[in-house]
């Protein structure tokens, strides 16, 4: 008997990496609009540090 093709395991390896990598880009991009959310708030409220 032949041992079974790796091909499937790779394919399943590459959609978990895959799906990793989407939900870190998603969370990355979350945080970032919710920071500049935040920055604009502040600069609203006058409670922003003076820029040079």
């Amino acid at each position: 008997m032949a041992a079974p093709s790796p091909q499937p395991l790779i394919r399943q390896v590459r959609r978990i990496v895959l799906l990793g990598a989407a939900i870190a880009a998603v969370a990355i991009a979350r945080d970032r609009a919710i920071n500049q959310a935040e920055r604009r708030d502040a600069d609203v409220l006058g409670l922003s540090p003076p820029r040079d």
